[in-house]
C-alpha cells in the first residue's frame, strides 16, 4: 500500500474489523493483520458475549464504568449497523434475558445492587432519548426487577433473584456477519497468520510495521496510520511505538465450556451470579448447548500484561492437555452443583481457554479489585500510532466512533458520544 490515505489495523477481533471498516468507508485502503488464521477467532469468541449494561460493575461507587457501559450498549446495534450498512435481526442473535442472583457471600446485599440497578435505568433512558439508539433493537422500560428465586436453586447459596433486560449475543452468529462484510468491503485487506515483531516511525506520519508468518519469514508493512487493536500484546508494541502507560494491567488465563442443555439448564436459561468470584451461564433460544464458567474453577493463571507464555499460547489454541479439560469441567460442575443441586452431569461439547485482559493484580474476589471499573479512556494516540484499548466486548462499536471523531471530526454518530 502506498500514498496518505493507508492504514495498518493490528488484530482482527471486533475491535479491529469494526475499526478497518470504518477506516475503509473513510476511504482508507487497510491491511488488517491477525495472527490467528479466522477473524475474531480469540475473545471475540471465547466467552459469553454478553452487550453489558452495567449492572455487573456496582462496585464502581463513582458510577463511571456503569454509565460508560449503559452509552456503550446502548449504541452498540446503531453503529455495526451503520458499519455494515444494513440492519441486523439482532433477536435471531440474543441469548435468553439474564438473571441476576445475588450471593450469600455477595460482596454486596440485594437492596445496594438494586439501588445500582436504578442507577442504570437511569442512564439507559437518558441514552434512548438520543434518535436511533436501542438495547439491541429493543427500547427498554425496566432494567431490572426483584422476583422471587427460581425453583431449583439453592436457597442457602442464592439470597435474592433479578429479572434483567440484560442480553448475550451468539458470538459465532456476530463474526459470520461481520467477516461477511470484511469480504465485501474491497478497501480492506486482512492478513492472517501474521505475528506482528516490531513497530517503528519511520518519519513523521509514517510508521512501518514488522510482521512474522508461521515460517519466520519476515515481512515489513508501511502505512501513514496504525491502529493498535490488538488484545493481549496491545501494550507491548504501545511501549515500543512510544506511548508510555503507568497503568497496571492483567492477564488472566480463563477457560469457558459449552453443555447440552437438559431440563434444568432450560428451566433457568441464562443468568449471572454476583457480586464476587461466582459464575455464569448463558442460553440461546433455538441452540441446545449452553456456555457456563464458574470463575473460580476457570481461571488459571494470572499475570501482569507481557507477551504470552508459551504453555499459554498453547491452551488459547485449543491444544488442551485432557487431564487439565477434565479437572476444569469437574471444577466447573462443582461450583455450578452449589447452586443447582439438580444440574445432574450434562454433556460436555466445548472447553475453550482465552486471556481476559483488566486493570490491576487483584482479583474480583477482593472488593478493592481494579478489575471492578472498566473507565479508562479507550484511545491513545502519538503522532498517527493510535492504541485501541477494547475495554469490554460491548465497548468495542462505540471505541470505533469515538476513534472516527477523533479522527474526521464530524457528525456520522449517535451525539451519545
Amino acid at each position: 500500500m502506498s500514498g496518505r490515505k493507508n492504514a495498518i489495523v493490528l488484530g482482527a477481533g471486533l475491535q479491529g474489523v469494526l475499526t478497518a471498516l470504518m477506516l475503509a468507508r473513510r476511504g482508507y485502503e487497510v491491511k488488517l493483520v491477525e495472527r490467528r488464521l479466522r477473524i475474531m477467532d480469540g475473545a471475540s469468541l471465547n466467552y459469553e458475549g454478553r452487550i453489558h449494561l452495567g449492572l455487573i460493575y456496582a462496585l464502581d461507587r463513582d458510577f463511571a464504568t456503569g454509565a460508560r457501559m449503559a452509552a456503550d450498549a446502548m449504541s452498540f446495534a446503531s453503529i455495526i449497523e451503520r458499519l455494515i450498512g444494513r440492519k441486523l435481526d439482532w433477536r435471531a442473535m440474543c441469548s435468553t434475558p439474564s438473571r441476576y442472583l445475588v450471593h450469600a457471600q455477595s460482596h454486596l446485599s440485594a437492596d445496594e445492587i438494586m439501588a445500582h440497578f436504578q442507577r442504570i435505568e437511569g442512564a439507559v433512558h437518558l441514552a434512548m432519548r438520543e434518535e436511533g439508539l436501542s438495547y439491541l433493537g429493543q427500547r427498554i422500560q425496566s432494567v431490572a426487577r426483584r422476583v422471587e428465586i427460581p425453583e431449583g436453586l439453592c436457597r442457602k447459596s442464592i439470597k435474592a433473584c433479578f429479572e434483567t433486560a440484560e442480553l448475550c449475543l451468539d458470538q459465532e452468529a456476530m463474526r459470520d456477519t461481520l467477516a461477511a462484510a470484511i469480504t465485501e468491503m474491497p478497501k480492506i485487506e486482512v492478513s492472517l497468520g501474521l505475528s506482528v515483531a516490531h513497530i517503528e516511525q519511520v518519519k513523521a506520519g509514517n510508521w512501518a510495521v514488522t510482521c512474522l508468518d508461521g515460517t519466520g519469514h519476515a515481512e515489513t508493512l508501511a502505512a501513514s496510520l496504525v491502529v493498535n487493536c490488538l488484545w493481549e500484546e496491545r501494550a507491548i508494541f504501545d511501549r515500543k511505538a512510544g506511548l508510555d502507560d503507568d497503568r497496571t494491567e492483567s492477564m488472566r488465563l480463563k477457560f469457558s465450556l459449552k453443555v447440552r442443555t437438559n431440563a434444568v439448564i432450560d428451566s433457568l436459561g441464562s443468568f449471572l451470579i454476583v457480586h464476587g468470584a461466582f459464575g455464569s451461564m448463558v442460553t440461546i433460544p433455538g441452540t441446545s448447548d449452553a456456555f457456563l464458567s464458574w470463575y473460580t474453577a476457570s481461571l488459571h493463571g494470572l499475570l501482569p500484561v507481557q507477551k504470552l507464555p508459551e504453555s499459554w499460547e498453547v491452551i488459547c489454541a485449543g491444544r488442551i492437555d485432557p487431564d487439565l479439560a477434565q479437572m476444569v469441567w469437574q471444577q466447573n460442575l462443582k461450583g455450578f452443583s452449589q447452586i443447582i443441586p439438580e444440574l445432574g452431569t450434562p454433556e460436555l461439547t466445548l472447553i475453550k481457554a482465552g486471556v481476559i485482559l483488566a486493570k490491576g493484580l487483584r482479583d474480583i474476589d477482593r472488593m478493592d479489585s481494579a478489575f471492578h471499573r472498566r473507565d479508562d479512556p479507550p484511545i491513545r494516540m502519538h503522532d498517527r500510532y493510535i492504541s485501541v484499548s477494547t475495554g469490554k466486548y460491548t465497548s468495542a462499536p462505540r471505541n470505533t466512533a469515538i476513534l472516527e471523531r477523533l479522527l474526521f471530526g464530524d457528525a456520522q454518530r449517535p451525539s451519545v458520544l
